[in-house]
C-alpha cells in the first residue's frame, strides 16, 4: 500500500472518513483517507489512487466517446448515480486487480473506453509507466504467500512517507505501531525494546 502510495505521490492516511465510506480522496490536500479495516485493501485503494489520477489529469476523458462515457456510468457502483469519475475508478480497480479467471474483465466490460485509455496513455507516458508499475506491485502482492506478505508489511513499516494531512496523534499512534511491529521481530531482548519505543516516541516529537 505505501509503495502505490509513493508511487502516485499520495499518501494514505486512517480515519477522517465519510459516515458509510470506506474511502475517499481528498483533492484540496491530495491525500486518500480510509476506515481501518480496509488496510491492505487493493481494491480499496486502487479505487481512490484512480480519484487523485482523474483529478490530475483534467484532459483525461477528453476525446472519449459518448459510448465509452456510458460505459463508465454504468460501472458507477452507485447504478442509479452513473458518475463517470466514479465509473473511472472502477475501472481502474478492475484493471488491476482482475480476476484471474477473467483477467480482461476491464476491457470486458468497458471496450470503448479501454481503447481510449490505452490511447490516452500512450500520449502521457509517465502516467503510463505508473500504471505499469502498479500493475507490477499489484501482481508480485498477490503472488505472495502470507509469510512474505508479514515479512513485506514489516519492510513497508521501516521505509519514511511525507507527512502530508497527518495530526499529531496520528504520528505518535503510527510511531507505536511501528515500534510494536519491530518489538514482534525482537521480543527476546527487553532492553532493545525499550529502546525502540524510546526512539519511536522521541522521533514524533515527544519526550518521557
Amino acid at each position: 500500500e505505501r509503495r502505490l502510495s509513493r508511487l502516485f505521490d499520495v499518501p494514505i492516511r486512517i480515519g477522517k472518513v465519510m459516515k458509510s465510506a470506506l474511502a475517499m480522496y481528498k483533492p484540496d490536500v491530495s491525500v486518500i483517507r480510509r476506515i481501518k479495516k480496509m488496510y491492505r485493501q487493493l481494491g480499496v485503494t486502487l479505487h481512490e489512487v484512480a480519484h487523485k489520477i482523474d483529478a490530475t489529469n483534467k484532459d483525461i476523458f477528453v476525446g472519449a466517446s459518448p459510448a465509452a462515457l456510458t460505459e463508465l456510468e454504468n460501472l458507477d457502483y452507485d447504478p442509479s448515480q452513473k458518475r463517470i469519475f466514479e465509473g473511472f475508478a472502477e475501472y481502474f480497480r478492475k484493471r488491476l486487480t482482475h480476476d484471474a479467471t477473467d483477467p480482461r474483465s476491464a476491457q470486458r466490460l468497458a471496450p470503448e473506453f479501454h481503447r481510449h485509455f490505452e490511447a490516452y496513455l500512450a500520449k502521457t507516458p509517465a502516467l503510463a509507466l505508473k500504471v505499469n508499475a502498479a500493475q507490477q506491485l499489484v501482481d508480485r502482492y498477490r503472488g505472495m504467500s502470507p509469510l512474505q506478505r508479514f515479512d513485506a508489511a514489516i519492510k513497508e513499516n521501516r521505509e519514511p512517507e511525507r507527512p502530508a494531512d497527518e495530526t499529531v496523534s496520528e504520528r505518535l499512534k503510527k510511531a507505536v505501531s511501528d515500534w510494536w511491529t519491530k518489538a514482534v521481530i525482537d521480543w527476546k531482548n527487553p532492553g532493545h525494546l525499550i529502546r525502540l519505543l524510546d526512539n519511536a516516541v522521541a522521533d514524533v516529537g515527544y519526550v518521557w
